[in-house]
């Protein structure tokens, strides 16, 4: 039979051909209905598989397509799968979960995209995200090839952080430190007090120097003094007058008397006149004595004038250099700090790109699942039942022509 005579008995019998995919549509169609959840939702979620360890050339993107390919095929394993039922708590079994899941390469790339089915929306999205989770974990459970087995730990490179944290925060303390100084002031009661004796001192000095540039000597034996003075010139009146009379004495015995008188008087005028210049003397003694007295006392002020005046420019002193050994001290301090800070941070860096450098190929999540508002449309499967419905009538349509 030649092709024009099929296709004539395909023609005569095209009333079996739609009937049998009639049936097929509609027994796909029931099956999907009724033997499956409905309705359906699928979330699909896509992650790239890359290899750290790898240069950036044509090898290794090569390299890491093939990881691609190779993870797509570990990741149904029954490990993900019981990680996945585990964390979601899902009545489900691994080989009921691995029918609803889906893992194909996408364009022989990198690229893995991964499809959860559920009859719940939420449900379907965290599966796919949790598969992705539980796919994560076993890569990098993957222990490494043995060149890259001496290389940092997490935790080394954790205690790396700590203390860069921990020295930028001092720096940061220092510095706030150093923005805010004020200089140290010496002790105020110790300053106060000094500066009290000062000025007392001052003004006594002032009110002494005054009193010495003014002074006047005074005589505390002036009415003494002032009898002494008038018995003296009374006295010498008398002996000008005696000796007058003398000269003019007419008789031995009035002469004798009166040279009596004379050596008397004059007796008694030596006797005052020292005891006035003992007055005197006295007189002076004691202004000197007053005046050395202020003197000595205005020494003694300006002794303690120029104590008081070091010790107050020594609290001072002291003040600033305590200041300024501070401010040195923390600025030391900033430099130690900057100096540790950086060896720290480049120190970090290396052990952080080797640590990177050795780690397990990495899976990045380019789009993460969402629970979908859409259900899954059996038109595909439909399609699908009545091609298949279609050629299974063609070929019982093909044998019964041929047996007849």
């Amino acid at each position: 039979m030649d092709l024009r005579t099929w296709i004539r008995v395909l023609a005569r019998r095209f009333w079996l051909l739609l009937l049998g995919t009639a049936f097929a549509v509609a027994g796909s169609y029931l099956a999907f209905r009724f033997l499956t959840p409905w309705p359906r939702y699928q979330a699909t979620t896509v992650v790239i598989i890359n290899d750290k360890g790898l240069k950036a050339d044509w090898n290794s993107l090569q390299a890491n397509k093939n990881l691609a390919m190779t993870y797509a095929q570990w990741a149904m394993r029954r490990p993900v799968l019981e990680g996945v039922i585990e964390n979601l708590g899902i009545p489900l079994s691994v080989a009921q979960l691995r029918e609803h899941i889906k893992i194909r390469n996408l364009n022989d790339t990198q690229l893995i995209e991964i499809s959860a089915t559920s009859d719940d929306p939420q449900q379907a999205a965290a599966i796919a995200n949790e598969f992705v989770r539980q796919l994560e974990a076993q890569i990098e459970a993957v222990p490494v090839s043995g060149e890259r087995t001496q290389v940092p730990t997490r935790e080394e490179l954790a205690r790396w952080e700590t203390r860069i944290a921990q020295a930028q925060a001092e720096l940061i303390n220092l510095s706030d430190r150093l923005a805010e100084y004020r200089p140290a002031s010496p002790p105020a009661e110790e300053v106060a007090q000094l500066e009290k004796h000062i000025s007392d001192a001052e003004a006594e000095l002032l009110t002494l120097s005054a009193e010495l540039a003014n002074y006047q000597p005074s005589s505390t034996r002036e009415e003494e003094i002032a009898q002494l003075e008038t018995r003296i010139g009374e006295a010498d009146a008398q002996l000008v007058d005696l000796t007058a009379r003398l000269l003019k004495a007419d008789s031995p015995v009035e002469a004798e008397l009166l040279t009596k008188r004379i050596n008397v008087l004059q007796s008694n005028l030596a006797m005052w006149r020292r005891e006035l210049e003992k007055l005197y003397a006295r007189d002076k003694a004691e202004s000197e004595a007053e005046v050395n007295r202020l003197l000595r006392r205005i020494e003694v002020l300006k002794g303690n004038l120029d104590i008081w005046h070091r010790e107050l420019d020594r609290l001072y002193f002291r003040a600033e250099s305590a200041s300024e050994a501070e401010v040195n001290q923390l600025v030391r301090r900033i430099n130690v700090v900057q100096a540790n800070l950086r060896l720290w941070q480049e120190e970090y860096e290396k052990l952080k790109a080797e640590y990177e450098e050795a780690q397990a190929p990495s899976l990045v999540v380019v789009e993460a699942a969402y629970p979908p508002t859409d259900a899954v449309s059996p038109l595909i499967n439909i399609l699908i039942a009545g091609m298949v419905g279609f050629l299974l009538s063609t070929g019982l349509v093909i044998l019964f022509e041929m047996r007849c």
